[in-house]
């Protein structure tokens, strides 16, 4: 996901501070769940959006929603958000806060697709050689894709790695076209 500048100036500043208090986790966690709660709905994310309805209104229905649900940082936070003008953004800043605290950690988000499910120890090979190739730690989701016939495809932080049956035939052909002109 492509963030734009404006949410990572946010995420950075909410990652920033909840590093000073020693909170990420239990930060990301509460912006995990408002993202999934609340900013997951389609009629609150018209109603936050809607140039019709003042800041004011919105901030007051945003402290509403929040209540005690979350911490102050958070609610702060969201509070601020809505008087910006800047609700909208907010998936946007989730994720931007994920690599953000990714980064810190030494880790690496990515997803694997293979014709077939893979068992336990290919999981782990593919992981240790992520891990050799990259020098992070990788957290994988993995995936089953009978379009690519055999071999598998990862994409891995910015790199994508495709050694996919699917894959070779596709460069096969490119070959040929390009060796024909």
């Amino acid at each position: 996901m492509k963030t734009s500048v404006i949410a990572q100036r946010y995420a950075k500043a909410l990652f920033e501070l909840s590093k000073q208090a020693k909170n990420e986790s239990l930060i990301f966690t509460e912006l995990q769940a408002l993202e999934k709660e609340i900013f997951s709905s389609t009629e609150f994310k018209e109603f936050m959006s809607s140039p019709v309805i003042q800041s004011k209104e919105k901030e007051s229905i945003m402290a509403k929603s929040l209540d005690n649900s979350v911490s102050d940082t958070v609610k702060t936070f969201c509070l601020l958000l809505a008087k910006n003008g800047r609700l909208s953004l907010f998936s946007e800043i989730v994720h931007a806060f994920q690599a953000l605290a990714d980064d810190e950690k030494g880790v690496v988000r990515g997803t694997v697709r293979a014709p077939q499910v893979l068992g336990g120890e290919e999981q782990k090979a593919i992981r240790d050689q992520v891990q050799k190739v990259i020098g992070k730690k990788p957290e994988l989701h993995f995936e089953v894709d009978p379009a690519l016939i055999g071999g598998l495809k990862a994409e891995v932080g910015s790199f994508t790695f495709d050694d996919s049956l699917s894959g070779h035939l596709r460069r096969m052909n490119e070959q040929l076209n390009r060796s024909a002109n």
